[in-house]
């Protein structure tokens, strides 16, 4: 069985800026997907989050060098929200449902501001979280509570701009 404990962050300003250039990242990358999957499409193709992401890291090191600032699950982060954006519209396809359409570019002000980290990214200690690539722990209001082996963990922001962590146990 999964549980998920949502705590709220403590930041500091620097630990702040961290957050939000990892959460542009993930939104640069879903939308540069995106893009990428129109273009190949209407060029005949048929495009993968998975061949998208594998042509993104190609090209990544020239063009978006500044991507390499923040965790490169910020990266996956995109490119798994982009796969499943399409899943659930091709599923809605599939089954007749026209409530929602085609996905749509994210914006800075309009989508949820998160990011996602794998197992290996991320340290836990009592009321403290370290992150790859942040060089100070981050204080949590409250310690985990559930037990068990770690899977997962996403970052995110609120509406009023309060920072989460949802670790997955």
């Amino acid at each position: 069985m999964l549980k998920a404990h949502k705590i709220r962050l403590n930041q500091t300003p620097e630990q702040e800026l961290y957050f939000k250039r990892a959460c542009g990242v993930a939104r640069f990358c879903y939308n540069w997907g995106l893009a990428e999957w129109k273009r190949q499409y209407e060029a005949g193709g048929k495009p993968s989050a998975y061949e998208l992401k594998k042509q993104f890291n190609a090209i990544r090191r020239e063009q978006f060098p500044w991507t390499y600032d923040v965790t490169k699950c910020a990266v996956d982060t995109g490119f798994l929200n982009l796969g499943a954006a399409f899943e659930n519209f091709f599923r809605r396809v599939e089954n007749g449902d026209t409530r929602k359409g085609y996905p749509k570019f994210k914006s800075k002000r309009r989508s949820r501001p998160s990011f996602r980290l794998d197992r290996e990214r991320f340290k836990l200690d009592g009321h403290r979280l370290k992150v790859q690539k942040l060089s100070s722990w981050v204080n949590m209001t409250e310690p985990l509570r559930f037990e068990g082996e770690v899977s997962s963990a996403i970052i995110s922001r609120d509406a009023v701009n309060t920072w989460y962590v949802s670790v997955t146990v």
